[in-house]
């Protein structure tokens, strides 16, 4: 990368650059350090305004970093520590765990696979749980991947007025519409990989294995959790459940032993 502020054209390295905005980061930071003190002061910004501008800015430090993560990922370097993962080496080089390290080499993937929504989330227009959207709606309706694809950009522009949630809904309406046949056999082919098995083993347990429907899937852990809890409470009697039952029992004795008085 090089620098020609200064008419001479200078060399400046990515470490370069992310001690600048650390830089700045600082500075940005000394606004608020004391009473009137605050970026609205004779800028016409106020904190409203500058959470909303920070937060594009995160998003476009996120896309950087994601990227980043991606190459890195991609290029083998994690090996020369003995790493066997990429994410497994981030995260043995910052105090987050590997889920998180292994969400930030996918979303470098994502943006990748996904160029268009990839720009926009470099822009700061759409956040990684757009990307995760759309990519799911790409692995779930592999029929439809060229027409989404053909899409991305009408695709992209809704996706930078609406929430990642919203932009699901929009997204599973979408592909019945482009192709409803498609959609119609994709779905199918995954409700045909949904099952679940339950046997009884050693000392009566019960082994369940079980591949569900999101909406399906749900139910079940709702139902197994509402289950887990009546067990637990016969279980252990259930103390402070059968209180107020017996209180009242107590209180309508009192009562009719006062009126027999």
């Amino acid at each position: 990368m090089f620098d020609t502020s200064g008419g001479v054209a200078q060399w400046k390295s990515a470490a370069d650059c992310v001690s600048e905005l650390n830089v700045l980061i600082d500075a940005l930071a000394e606004f608020d350090a004391g009473p009137g003190l605050g970026l609205g002061v004779g800028v016409g910004v106020g904190d409203g305004d500058l959470v909303v501008e920070l937060t594009t800015v995160s998003r476009r430090i996120e896309s950087l970093r994601a990227a980043a993560a991606d190459r890195f990922h991609h290029s083998g370097d994690y090996t020369a520590d003995g790493s066997r993962s990429s994410h497994a080496w981030i995260a043995g080089k910052v105090n987050e765990g590997w889920g998180a390290c292994r969400g930030v080499v996918e979303v470098g993937r994502w943006q990748r696979e996904h160029p268009v929504m990839g720009a926009a989330f470099s822009a700061g227009d759409i956040t990684h749980g757009h990307l995760k959207e759309l990519n799911r709606i790409h692995h779930s309706y592999p029929r439809l991947r060229d027409l989404l694809v053909a899409e991305e950009h009408t695709i992209t522009d809704y996706a930078r007025v609406c929430t990642a949630k919203q932009f699901s809904d929009f997204l599973r309406i979408l592909t019945h519409r482009l192709d409803p046949g498609a959609a119609e056999r994709d779905d199918e082919d995954r409700r045909g990989q949904c099952h679940l098995h339950a046997s009884t083993i050693l000392d009566g347990l019960v082994k369940i294995d079980a591949l569900l429907p999101a909406d399906m899937g749900q139910q079940f852990l709702a139902l197994m959790e509402s289950a887990h809890r009546a067990v637990k409470r016969t279980s252990l009697g259930d103390p402070v459940g059968d209180q107020p039952r017996d209180r009242r029992r107590d209180r309508s004795g009192a009562d009719r032993s006062t009126v027999g008085s």
